[in-house]
């Protein structure tokens, strides 16, 4: 093991032993662009854990201190359908958090995988990860990076991920969407339009709409924008309105499609103010498989637009969301 494991396997000492492949490099079970994911065991318990440990680059920027705060706070969350953390810490200038290892595949694995979901699969993890924000929500938590990678499938049930990590980067980086060196704070396809806007007093708002984004791709395999670069993406956002989950798929219920494209409102007065109030109307639809499944609900409203047109319209939307915008410029993801 050389680099950022060799470093990572020396900090955790005989407490955790990081898994080696055949081949002798260790067990990389999943990478972004802020950290690496190790597969490792739990010597103390006979257990497999994944270990997840910062960039070095961005350890630096956020400082321990800030860091192991909000992951402390984060580690109070307690929820069927919350992946808990186990333990945390900060050693040879790395901060890494301690996880269970969750053997299923990811929400986004998921999907492209089979598509699109199921309308009941759909209304389930739908359900039960509303469920999971309304919890944390309730604890002064939010996430702010709802999205599939984060959102992993066990036994058919979800198990949100990640909670605290984008707070502390948000905090210490000074902006809730962006930072001088172009880090996104987010992820453009999953960003609420204050949130990319770099709006300073972002809420627990930010993670219904996110929510919203991830209901219409499971239920259309497909995101409700179709924007070739990360800066029309976020000008879509703002600009654009999403066409009816029933103009891709009409087989959707027209309650579960007015409940999605109310997570998706601009505004975030018009959205639902409170995950438990998604719960509810969810629940309130009854089950599925039911005779008369999701009629109680009004039927949405919203902007069809063709999806030969979007992209035109998306550029044009770069230009209002750049006035909207002040200027704001991503310069990476």
């Amino acid at each position: 093991m050389t680099g950022l494991a060799d470093r990572l396997a020396h900090a955790l000492g005989d407490r955790y032993r990081l898994e080696v492949r055949v081949d002798g490099a260790p067990a990389l079970i999943g990478e972004g662009g802020m950290a690496s994911v190790f597969l490792a065991e739990d010597t103390r318990h006979d257990r497999w854990v994944a270990v997840k440990v910062l960039k070095p680059e961005l350890a630096a920027t956020i400082g321990a201190d800030r860091f192991l705060r909000e992951i402390h706070i984060a580690a109070q969350l307690h929820h069927p359908h919350i992946l808990g953390l186990i333990d945390s810490g900060e050693a040879d200038e790395l901060l890494y958090y301690v996880m269970p290892y969750v053997s299923g595949e990811s929400l986004r694995g998921k999907i492209e995988r089979e598509g699109f979901l199921t309308v009941v699969e759909s209304v389930r993890l739908f359900r039960e990860v509303a469920d999971a924000l309304a919890r944390a929500h309730k604890a002064g938590v939010v996430h702010r990076d709802i999205k599939p990678e984060n959102i992993l499938i066990e036994e058919r049930h979800a198990l949100v991920s990640d909670f605290g990590v984008a707070k502390a980067l948000s905090e210490s980086l000074g902006q809730p969407g962006f930072t001088n060196s172009g880090l996104t704070l987010g992820t453009p396809s999953y960003m609420a339009p204050e949130q990319a806007a770099a709006d300073p007093d972002i809420d627990h708002r930010v993670d219904i709409y996110a929510l919203g984004i991830v209901a219409y791709e499971m239920l259309t395999g497909d995101l409700p924008f179709d924007a070739p670069t990360p800066q029309a993406m976020l000008a879509a956002h703002v600009a654009i309105e999403p066409a009816p989950v029933r103009s891709r798929r009409q087989e959707v219920p027209p309650a579960l499609d007015a409940i999605v494209l109310r997570c998706l409102a601009k505004n975030p007065a018009e959205r639902y103010q409170q995950a438990d109030e998604i719960v509810a109307e969810l629940e309130a639809m009854g089950s599925p498989s039911a005779p008369g499944f999701g009629k109680a609900a009004p039927v949405a409203r919203g902007l069809h637009i063709p999806r030969g047109a979007r992209r035109l319209l998306i550029i044009l939307g770069v230009v209002i969301a750049l006035l909207i915008l002040g200027g704001v410029l991503l310069k990476g993801v």
